[in-house]
């Protein structure tokens, strides 16, 4: 039981995690796209994959 705490603890550590890395790309991209559009593109690439990661893991939390 215990260890079953402690797994999800770290779960929600990792959501927590990406949902900043997330937020900080998003803002990043945002400012980005006003001078170079390409560097923006990238970004948003880049969020979007952690996007799918972040729910997976709310996914994987709630059937749990």
């Amino acid at each position: 039981m215990e260890k079953d705490i402690k797994s999800y603890e770290s779960k929600i550590k990792e959501l927590r995690r990406l949902e900043k890395r997330y937020s900080c790309l998003m803002k990043q991209a945002f400012e980005a796209g006003v001078n170079d559009r390409a560097y923006s593109d990238k970004l948003n690439q880049i969020a979007l994959k952690i996007k799918q990661q972040i729910m997976l893991l709310r996914s994987n939390l709630q059937t749990h």
